[in-house]
């Protein structure tokens, strides 16, 4: 998994910084997951369907 940019909130206005950050998800771990924990975001992620 690749994160490409990270886009902040900074006084009002959005920075978009690039990240460029390559992530190896653990085995049994899903790659939004892995971006997840990577940058402490703490979502809940749960199997979905299109």
């Amino acid at each position: 998994m690749c994160a490409l940019a990270l886009i902040t909130n900074t006084g009002g206005d959005l920075v978009v910084r690039r990240e460029a950050r390559y992530l190896v998800p653990e085995r049994g771990v899903s790659p939004q997951r892995t971006v997840d924990r990577a940058y402490g975001w703490g979502m809940s992620w749960t199997p979905g369907r299109k």
